[in-house]
């Protein structure tokens, strides 16, 4: 959850840097969990009971983002755990950038929106001619579509019908350097960890965060497998992913540094989304804009309008 991500980030990197000072698991777990606050402190000694009999950290983070439980596990295999625990810090700030960026762009022309629909009434609350219910109807409309659009989002996030949109037309534009960031990035790590490459591609699968993506990429890991495929690059040309990705990756294979080009491709998909989401952000903001301007435009045309109308009324009465 958006709410869950500050004490993500402060719980991950406080127990990199306790691993990193020489503490075992079952001590820096709550440590970590006690400067997070929030569900952690609970979590954490839950985890950390399970780390003191045996369990890996990794086959108990049920709550967490499946991002998160795969470069974990690789943290685990390679004995990397601070640098991984770094890196799933790193990359939840990175999030609540984003989210930080996009509140600051739209809450403004919301609010103006906001103020807009409520101009249309004004004129006849205060004439008498309108209702307290017709004055409001504008912004009651307005957050009934928001409520029905997150209502939508919900139902489409549990069938898995928001993972095909996601994949599709323009949408895609945006989507695909954010699932390509996760799935490179994992299989990078796993690769590190001895992961064969099927091993790495099925990990970095299940943490992409989108169904239909997995399933493609699952596809490819097989193809690879039985040797319909060549090399990873391949199975992530076949699974739909940017032809620079894919090259970046055949890349590291030819020169035997394939863990390198992988974080490589993470980085060069991140950067993409973080273009992309701002771009679409200024376009968005900008329709927006120009909705608000057109609807001023009109109420203060209806507004002239009526005047010029009861002049006209007026006049004609005398």
């Amino acid at each position: 959850m958006f709410w869950s991500w500050a004490p993500r980030a402060r719980f991950y990197r406080q127990l990199g840097g306790l691993v990193r000072s020489g503490l075992a698991l079952d001590v820096a777990l709550p440590l970590a969990g006690d400067a997070a606050g929030g569900d952690y402190r609970a979590r954490s000694r839950a985890w950390g009971l399970g780390c003191a009999r045996g369990r890996p950290l990794a086959e108990q983070l049920e709550g967490e983002p499946p991002t998160v439980r795969a470069l974990v596990l690789a943290g685990e295999r390679t004995g990397r755990l601070p640098e991984v625990c770094e890196t799933i810090a790193d990359l939840t700030d990175q999030a609540r950038q984003v989210r930080s960026a996009l509140l600051n762009r739209l809450w403004y022309p919301g609010l103006l929106l906001h103020a807009v629909l409520i101009l249309p009434g004004l004129p006849g609350l205060v004439q008498g001619t309108t209702s307290m219910a017709g004055f409001l109807a504008g912004p009651v409309i307005l957050w009934a579509l928001i409520g029905s659009a997150f209502v939508a989002w919900r139902l489409g996030l549990e069938s898995g019908l928001l993972a095909r949109i996601a994949l599709f037309g323009p949408i895609r534009f945006l989507t695909l350097p954010l699932l390509g960031h996760r799935l490179c990035l994992v299989a990078g790590a796993a690769h590190a960890a001895g992961f064969l490459h099927r091993q790495a591609l099925d990990l970095a699968a299940e943490a992409c965060g989108n169904r239909h993506l997995a399933a493609a990429v699952h596809a490819a890991a097989l193809d690879l497998e039985v040797h319909r495929l060549s090399g990873m690059a391949d199975a992530l040309a076949q699974a739909g992913f940017d032809p620079t990705t894919v090259a970046l990756v055949r890349s590291g294979e030819v020169g035997g540094r394939l863990t390198d080009s992988l974080a490589h491709a993470a980085r060069h998909n991140r950067e993409r989304f973080a273009i992309r989401i701002d771009l679409t952000v200024r376009i968005g903001s900008g329709l927006l804009y120009g909705l608000i301007a057109l609807l001023v435009a009109m109420t203060v045309i209806r507004m002239y309008m009526g005047l010029y109308s009861s002049v006209l009324t007026l006049a004609e009465t005398e």
